[in-house]
């Protein structure tokens, strides 16, 4: 009967020293606004950010989004993302070790103190704070890893967000998609597909003709051979643009030297000469088919070999000022190493 009574009390105590402990208080609150906001997204103010999120004692962790609520449409695209991590995190609770909140601060009059002592100077910024029991004076709050000042030129989709956290976190989160997203990627992938087999089943006999495949390979080609991915990764401008002496832009460089880099414009300017230098040699090969009168036949002749000389001379010409150390000819120069392949000395084209 005494065991049984102080049995009872040891628990009524551990239940009271429970209730009465501030940390699992927050925890109780977060998980009250977790469960209110719907998405798992806790929209904090200012009251609650600085006691739920800045204060210890705090027996979890917090990932927060700080942006803006209108006039930013890498803030929207972020969140976006954001939310499908989010609904990942939601899915796959069992696989973490401790609890994990998410929420989003927006820049107003009240919460501005908030950036201003992290120091965000632009949004928007994904940060992670994970448990600590107690802080140093002077210390940061975040530390320069748990930091992601997201850029526009950058890749910032569901997967690189998650692959951030889950590295913070050291957690092994899978990317998990809402079933109406799911559902709704695979109705507009049968869409699309279907609107495809339609287009070619009426298409066919157009598809069947030769000029048209020649048609896709040079396009193809002249997109290809430009350096559209180089262009795209790199957020390569057109030119280089300087102002003149009096205010206006104008190109400074059509060609940027070196091998190492390149202007946009640049490898169109070549994949156009390569272009025309081939249809030249083809209409330069089908002359006698297209023309009937010699005299025409000569002409042709005559300016096809004057435009492809034309063209290879300036193929050249951009070619030396990219790489003003080759000079092509038919034998190497008397300098260089005689002999068999392997003995190669990097230049190769």
């Amino acid at each position: 009967m005494k065991s049984a009574l102080i049995l009872s009390l040891l628990c009524v105590s551990l239940a009271t020293c429970q209730t009465n402990d501030p940390g699992q208080q927050k925890l109780k609150k977060m998980e009250a606004l977790e469960y209110a906001s719907g998405t798992g997204i806790i929209v904090f103010n200012a009251k609650n950010y600085d006691e739920l999120v800045l204060q210890n004692p705090r027996p979890y962790d917090v990932v927060v989004l700080y942006t803006v609520s209108a006039h930013c449409d890498l803030c929207d695209e972020v969140f976006g993302e954001y939310e499908t991590v989010v609904y990942s995190f939601q899915k796959n609770k069992n696989l973490q070790q401790r609890p994990v909140f998410f929420g989003a601060l927006y820049h107003s009059k009240d919460t501005q103190q908030f950036f201003l002592q992290h120091a965000f100077k632009t949004v928007p910024h994904l940060t992670i704070s994970l448990q600590k029991p107690k802080r140093q004076d002077g210390e940061e709050f975040y530390k320069e890893e748990d930091k992601w000042n997201v850029r526009a030129d950058e890749i910032y989709d569901s997967n690189k967000i998650l692959e951030f956290f889950n590295k913070r976190l050291s957690l092994n989160i899978p990317l998990t998609f809402p079933l109406s997203t799911v559902l709704l990627k695979n109705v507009t992938f049968f869409l699309i597909f279907g609107a495809v087999l339609t287009i070619l089943k009426y298409l066919r006999v157009i598809m069947l003709e030769p000029v048209v495949w020649f048609i896709i390979a040079m396009l193809t080609y002249f997109i290809c051979t430009g350096g559209i991915v180089y262009s795209i990764i790199h957020n390569v401008p057109w030119f280089k643009m300087e102002r003149d002496q009096f205010g206006n832009v104008v190109i400074a460089e059509y060609f940027m030297k070196g091998q190492r880099g390149q202007w946009a414009g640049e490898g169109y300017i070549f994949s156009v000469l390569v272009c025309l230098t081939g249809f030249t040699l083809i209409f330069l090969s089908k002359v006698e088919d297209i023309l009937k009168k010699n005299s025409h036949r000569r002409i042709a002749v005559l300016t096809c070999l004057a435009l492809i000389y034309f063209l290879t001379e300036m193929m050249l010409i951009c070619y030396k000022y990219k790489s003003p150390w080759y000079g092509p000819g038919f034998s190497p120069p008397g300098h260089y190493q005689r002999g068999p392949l392997m003995a190669d000395q990097g230049n190769n084209i």
